[in-house]
Formats: structure tokens, C-alpha cells, sequence
């Protein structure tokens, strides 16, 4: 199939050049080592050295969302990628895959039966290499994202198996930042959020209209907020003190 599709496509490249009598077209088909030489110069070869990359450790990451990028190292030329694997589904929500290329026509799907997330992707031009091609998000529910959360990873080029990399935490002490950085969770929430605040700080919650639905001043360095009486939603945490005020948004699910 391959080959035919890159067969039509030389022949799309000569007719543009002007090739269109029916004599010169015959020429070409019947000239088995010109052919044989286009086929032999566009590599589809997909092997173990094509590697699809999930890059952990070059990932952006707050306490409530990282996202990393994915890559292709491969000496062929990519025209699709294909990826699927499980996570760790109770620490993390899935949030969002989007390419960072184009013009690309993607789709991605969380299947909540099998919990994998899937990918696909096709483009008509060649999908960049060493470079990132798709950033993927989650919520962060635990305070941790790491390659052990990752489970049978599955990554296809061009619509044939390749190999899979996943790269390791960024330092050894990446869990202890997401955990001292982490002042708001669950987030998602349904039932109580917990807020890390800083003692005598007041706690604001606003709708997305930017209305206030909940105020509260707090002596103690952590409190606990009866989420139940809210509608299904996002929400914008504002926490205030004398010197800084900071923002998070609450995604509430029911």
C-alpha cells in the first residue's frame, strides 16, 4: 500500500513538471530502474531504530498539571504516528493531546474501559524529527509523574510498530517539588478541597463569571472546603494575604 501511494505521488510530482503525454508517461512506467531509483531514495522502513519519545523529562509541570512533549527519532520519512499507553489513573486525569505541527489531522481518545490513551495522526507533509511533535497534559491528582506511571506504551510509524522511549523523572528530588509546590488538591475535585495557605490568609472561590460563591478568612496553615453544594464546573481559587495574592483554577466534577 505504501508503495502505491508513493507511486501515485511521483507520478503527481512529474505531471506538475509538465510530463502529461500519454508517449512520455509510458516512458516512465516502463523504465523499471528510474522507478526503482525514486522508491529507493524515500526511505518507509520502520524498524528498531525508530523510536517514538515520550519526554518526561523536558516536561512543564505545576502542582496541578504537567504536560510533556512527544518526538520521532527516525531516519525514515514520517508521514503518520500512532501512540497509545496506560497511566496511573488515580493519581492522574487526562486532560488534553495536541500537535505541535501542521498542517496535521489528529484524533485523541481516552477509552475509560481499557484506560488507555490513544493517538492517531496523519499528515501529507514529513513529520519533523529530534524535534517535539505533540504535547500531552494531565491534571496532576497525586504529587507525582514519573516513567513508572506509564504502562505498556505502544507507538507506530507510518502505521508499523516502532520502538518507545520514555524518559526518566527530571532529578531525584522531582517528587519533592510537585509536593512543596502542591497548595490546592485534589483537582479535579468532587466531594473537599484541601488548600496549603499560608497562616491568616483569606480564601476567595469566584465562578466563572467572576462572582464570589465562597469567602473565608483562615488562621490555620491548611483548611478543608465542603465542595458538595457546587454545581459541576470551573471554579478560580484566590488566595490573599497582606503581601501576594495567588489564582488556581478548580475543575469540579460530580
Amino acid at each position: 500500500m505504501k508503495y502505491v501511494v508513493l507511486f501515485i505521488f511521483s507520478l503527481s510530482i512529474f505531471s506538475f513538471r509538465g510530463i502529461s503525454q500519454e508517449n512520455d508517461l509510458d516512458n516512465i512506467l516502463k523504465n523499471e530502474n528510474f522507478i526503482d531509483s525514486i522508491l529507493s531514495n524515500l526511505s518507509f522502513t520502520i524498524d528498531e531504530l525508530d523510536t517514538v519519545v515520550f519526554d518526561i523529562n523536558s516536561g512543564n509541570f505545576n502542582s496541578d498539571f504537567i504536560e510533556f512533549p512527544v518526538s520521532i527519532i527516525s531516519d525514515d520519512s514520517i508521514y503518520s504516528l500512532d501512540f497509545s499507553f496506560e497511566f496511573n489513573s488515580l493519581n492522574y486525569v487526562y486532560d488534553t493531546v495536541y500537535p505541535l505541527i501542521s498542517p496535521v489531522q489528529f484524533l485523541a481518545y481516552f477509552n475509560t474501559e481499557d484506560l488507555r490513551l490513544r493517538f492517531t495522526s496523519n499528515s501529507f507533509t514529513i513529520y519533523p524529527t529530534l524535534t517535539p511533535v505533540v504535547f500531552v497534559g494531565f491534571n496532576i491528582l497525586d504529587f507525582s509523574f514519573c516513567e513508572l506511571n506509564f504502562f505498556e506504551p505502544k507507538a507506530y510509524l507510518n502505521g508499523d510498530r516502532c520502538s518507545v522511549k520514555i524518559t526518566a523523572c527530571p532529578d531525584p528530588t522531582f517528587i519533592e517539588k510537585i509536593a512543596a509546590s502542591k497548595l490546592v488538591y485534589p483537582n479535579p475535585v468532587i466531594d473537599e478541597l484541601f488548600i496549603a495557605q499560608p497562616q491568616g490568609s483569606k480564601v476567595y472561590i469566584l465562578d466563572n463569571l467572576g462572582n464570589i460563591v465562597y469567602e473565608k478568612f483562615n488562621q490555620q496553615m491548611s483548611s478543608t472546603i465542603s465542595m458538595e453544594k457546587f454545581s459541576a464546573g470551573v471554579y478560580f481559587l484566590k488566595l490573599e494575604t497582606s503581601s501576594s495574592v495567588e489564582s488556581h483554577k478548580i475543575i469540579v466534577t460530580k
